[in-house]
């Protein structure tokens, strides 16, 4: 592990469109596409100082300034051609000061009224852009509030591809005194809860009057609750499936989500027309970038539940559905060619990916099996929270992709249609690197765990050793847990000490950022393992388990406060006082215990046997990686 994790977190979304949570044919009968998916996503523009890019090209730019536009340079770099005609492109803010949005446009065309990523002050949020390509090989950003800007490029478009507008055009605008392309649609004022708008495309600002699938960006503003907007081709029955999940209390603290945006690629229906499903009372934006010809993509005919870990979800087909939460820093192959209507051997397809319910902030990352994991991310999210992302991905040669998961949360993905395969194209062939499978439930895994009274006799501290420098990259293992865990990249000394970032603490659901303000918990701390067992290890296999940084369970960064409370108690005599927390911590608990062959006394296993039957007993633990020795 190396000091470049500090900006593992905050990445982009690799995607191009869809929605969200709502007979097969060969490979060789497909048209030939000309969608030309990079490997893995490459980053091409990050402002933020010490960051790095995939060609070292505009790094460390500073903030950028409110009305500011930054020309950036796509064609030509990393991978995409000089004649290259659009770019699919993950967009992210960072740390803004203010609420605002960023537009990302063709240079050499003027911008327009659209928006594509909403921010929030200190929130940071991606989302998918699909631009053409202008003057000089550029596209532009334009601010409208202070933010440092992240862009990953995912793959190409060549001319002819993809149709776009000149510049993205308003469609639908419910706010009073806002203005779309035609002045039709606009200022009719909030979106009834369980509504449903027909709204025509084809035809309009641009859109050609017999096109049949389009590109748009979908914004809820000001909703009214929490909630969730659909979108499908009029003429279909509504897909249990979202594209846009909104809610109403805030991210961070002080802050107020009046403004969540998604991109989604949608055929159109009854006379070239979307239909707009509105659960709760809202404002909606509806923006439309551009079209496909169906020889580049080919849409479903409504989106299809492909994985839904929560405990008695369905999926299409039945398959990986209700496994449990996903834990932390694990990874699920998931193959989607030759499943819901998707046909083997297409080169991408366009997913909606949804975090549910996360413990705590984290992301989520989507690429292809046979390919590391890029330094990208896909899904942003927070602690309670369902975020959702569409995402154009590239399948591997066993039509697999690979998830990652930071932080605990159920995961949903549906699909909305494929791209196929260019036959000078290849897939690449390989495993999901460092996959965790879903183990049992909590309480399975508690049953092998021997009870016993504890043996406290001979405990010291210094039996554990301290923290140490495991690759010698200058930095302590405690420093890389804080480095992980923040959800800003932190601002480092020379010698790898934090002096401010972001961190969340999952036991009182508190957010710091300074690092005085929290401590690193050993979940379960050495003086509970050392009455359970650890007395009897070497003291090499002690400090290897007070440095274990390769499963996340093992050490958390959390409240200084709560730290002091909790110290050396156990789930026996002490729970964290963050009720909705209490599941979550019980499973990590119970795993390390398991990992590390420890015992827990009766008072403890009584007590964790009792919270989980009456609060979650269809808990699922994931595997975890063999123990460090």
């Amino acid at each position: 592990m190396t000091k470049s994790i500090r900006f593992l977190l905050l990445a982009g979304v690799v995607a191009m469109s869809s929605s969200a949570v709502g007979t097969t044919s060969m490979a060789a009968e497909m048209q030939p596409a000309s969608y030309d998916p990079l490997p893995v996503p490459a980053r091409v523009v990050d402002t933020r100082s010490g960051s790095t890019t995939a060609d070292g090209q505009y790094t460390s730019l500073g903030l950028q300034k409110a009305g500011s536009t930054l020309e950036l340079q796509i064609a030509g770099r990393v991978g995409v051609p000089t004649d290259a005609d659009a770019v699919v492109l993950n967009v992210t803010e960072v740390d803004p000061l203010a609420p605002g949005f960023l537009s990302v446009f063709p240079c050499g065309t003027e911008r327009t009224l659209t928006s594509d990523v909403n921010y929030y002050a200190n929130v940071t949020v991606p989302n998918t852009v699909i631009s053409k390509i202008g003057d000089g090989g550029k596209v532009c950003v334009y601010t409208l509030s202070p933010t440092h800007v992240v862009i990953d490029v995912a793959g190409v478009l060549p001319l002819g591809s993809y149709e776009p507008l000149a510049a993205p055009q308003r469609l639908l605008d419910t706010r009073a005194g806002e203005r779309t392309a035609d002045g039709l649609f606009q200022a009719e004022g909030r979106r009834p809860a369980g509504s449903v708008l027909q709204l025509p495309v084809a035809g309009r600002a641009g859109v050609a009057a017999n096109a049949n699938v389009v590109v748009l960006n979908l914004t809820a503003v000001d909703p009214a609750g929490p909630g969730f907007l659909s979108v499908f081709p009029c003429g279909q029955n509504p897909p249990n499936a979202s594209n846009v999940n909104y809610y109403t209390d805030a991210p961070s603290p002080g802050v107020r989500p009046n403004a969540v945006p998604n991109t989604a690629v949608v055929r159109l229906g009854t006379s070239g027309s979307v239909c707009v499903f509105t659960l709760t009372d809202a404002h909606v934006i509806v923006d439309v970038a551009g079209t496909f010809p169906e020889t580049t993509y080919i849409g479903l005919p409504a989106p299809a539940r492909l994985l839904d870990t929560r405990a008695g979800a369905e999926t299409t087909d039945g398959q990986m559905s209700g496994a449990g939460l996903m834990q932390a820093e694990s990874v699920i192959k998931l193959r989607v060619g030759g499943r819901a209507g998707v046909p083997q051997g297409p080169m991408a397809v366009v997913l909606n990916v949804t975090a549910v319910d996360p413990a705590q902030p984290g992301f989520l990352t989507v690429y292809p099996s046979g390919e590391e994991r890029p330094n990208t991310s896909n899904v942003n999210y927070y602690s309670g929270r369902t975020i959702a992302s569409t995402v154009v991905a590239k399948l591997g040669a066993d039509d697999s992709v690979c998830v990652y998961n930071l932080s605990s949360a159920h995961v949903v993905v549906d699909v909305a249609g494929y791209l196929p395969l260019d036959p000078e194209t290849t897939r690449p062939v390989g495993e999901c690197a460092d996959v965790q499978t879903v183990g049992s439930t909590a309480l399975q895994v508690l049953a092998t765990i021997p009870v016993a009274d504890e043996q406290p006799a001979g405990y010291d501290r210094i039996l554990f050793g301290g923290y140490t420098d495991v690759d010698g990259d200058g930095c302590g293992n405690d420093e890389l847990v804080l480095i992980r865990d923040s959800l800003a990249p932190p601002t480092l000394t020379p010698t790898c000490d934090s002096s401010s970032g972001l961190w969340y603490s999952p036991y009182d659901g508190q957010t710091w950022t300074q690092p005085a303000d929290v401590e690193i918990d050993h979940v379960v701390s050495i003086k509970e393992a050392w009455d359970s067992g650890a007395s009897a290890w070497t003291t090499e296999r002690r400090n290897a388990m007070f440095n274990d940084i390769s499963d996340s369970r093992t050490l958390r960064t959390v409240s200084q406060t709560i730290d002091a409370t909790k110290q050396t108690n156990d789930p026996g005599n002490w729970m964290p006082p963050l009720e909705s927390d209490w599941c979550r911590y019980l499973a990590d608990h119970i795993s390390i215990k398991a990992r590390w062959g420890l015992s827990m006394n009766p008072n403890e296993y009584e007590e964790i046997t009792q919270t989980i039957t009456e609060r979650c007993s269809t808990l699922q633990i994931f595997a975890w990686p063999a123990a460090p020795s």
